[in-house]
């Protein structure tokens, strides 16, 4: 039986976009276990002192570079020496991980309208995924905005009850996500429904049968985005 990933894959954007964590967090031990050790390492950090470089530190740099090199060698010395000195500052005071380059500027925008089967290409009526305070009706639909970021190759699924493939889609990458760009599905089954956007440089991999299974058998290159679980009865 595979671990479950739910926690990194889902847990951690809801924190981040401070939305609840739903009730499976709290049932699942090893999302337990994963979200207590998010706790501790926020707790650790948050105690950590800030860290500064001492005050004078670039005008000393600059001095040492004026008296060891000639007048003409000057200006290229700086500009080599600003760049490593600014990405010693970041190593200093960067404590959370940069995003893969891939997922940089990605994500998933998921709002929802109410109940009405129709399908005209405009949706009107959109509310948010998280202002939901339970199931939808049948003959909602389900609109998702897509920014693919830098990734060269970008991919939409949508699954129900995380296991049925109800749309894939590739989308056109590489626009450094500016412009979303907006899919809508109705959603006229009783279930569970999730969208998944995996990001890549390279062609991405074939679905692997479930939400669970995307993100666990996804290669090393490839990024995970996991919306919102969505209910419909």
């Amino acid at each position: 039986m595979t671990a479950c990933r739910r926690f990194e894959a889902d847990g951690l954007l809801a924190l981040e976009q401070g939305r609840p964590l739903d009730e499976h967090f709290h049932a699942c031990g090893e999302c337990r276990a994963a979200l207590a050790a998010h706790q501790g390492l926020r707790r650790e950090l948050s105690s950590l002192e800030p860290l500064e470089p001492p005050a004078g530190w670039e005008e000393r740099v600059w001095a040492r570079l004026d008296r060891s090199a000639p007048a003409a060698a000057t200006r290229p010395w700086r500009t080599w020496a600003a760049a490593g000195l600014a990405t010693a500052a970041l190593v200093l005071v960067l404590v959370r991980p940069l995003a893969p380059p891939a997922s940089s500027s990605a994500g998933l925008v998921l709002q929802v309208e109410d109940g009405t089967g129709r399908r005209g290409p405009a949706p009107a009526g959109l509310r948010p995924v998280e202002s939901l305070t339970g199931p939808l009706p049948l003959g909602s639909r389900l609109v998702v905005d897509v920014s693919t970021g830098r990734a060269g190759f970008a991919e939409l699924r949508v699954y129900r009850n995380d296991v049925d493939l109800l749309l894939q889609t590739s989308l056109a990458a590489g626009r450094g996500g500016t412009s979303p760009t907006r899919v809508a599905l109705l959603l006229d089954a009783v279930g569970r429904y999730r969208a998944v956007l995996l990001l890549s440089r390279r062609e991405l991999p074939a679905p692997a049968g479930s939400v669970d299974a995307d993100v666990a058998a996804r290669p090393a290159e490839v990024d995970v985005v996991v919306g919102a679980e969505i209910a419909v009865r």
